[in-house]
């Protein structure tokens, strides 16, 4: 064998070695599910209080689902209950106030990129129980997420 030989074979054996060690390298995206709670302000008329909602979210991705990182998914539709603070749904059965519906955009920044994600959601109209908490069912659309 030449000696130009042996350093093209060199050269592709170490070329052959860095493509295994990136592709063995890449990573697969996830991201983690849990309950979440949040300390809200809220008003009924010319009441104004604070106090804590707790919320889960789902989104169109399925729990066996593996995307490339960079890769984009939709996570239409996303879906999720708050539980209002039970002070607030007091204020709503005092005002007599049900049924009750409504929307609006909420802003979830991407760990990963810094990005913002933003979402509409919508809600009711959903009665309010006479007693005990009140949970609502929000739908939303947000698109895709990298």
């Amino acid at each position: 064998m030449r000696l130009t030989a042996r350093a093209a074979t060199r050269a592709g054996l170490v070329g052959g070695a860095a493509l295994l060690a990136a592709a063995l390298t890449l990573t697969s995206a996830s991201a983690a599910s849990a309950d979440l709670a949040y300390a809200c302000e809220y008003g009924v008329d010319e009441t104004v209080e604070s106090g804590s909602a707790s919320a889960t979210w789902d989104s169109a991705i399925g729990d066996d689902v593996v995307v490339e990182v960079g890769e984009s998914v939709s996570l239409d539709p996303f879906t999720g209950t708050v539980t209002l603070p039970d002070g607030f749904t007091d204020l709503l059965r005092q005002s007599e106030l049900s049924p009750i519906e409504g929307g609006g955009l909420t802003v979830t920044l991407i760990d990963e990129t810094g990005e913002e994600y933003v979402v509409f959601f919508e809600f009711g109209p959903e009665d309010v129980p006479a007693e005990g908490p009140m949970t609502l069912a929000l739908t939303g659309e947000g698109g895709e997420v990298t």
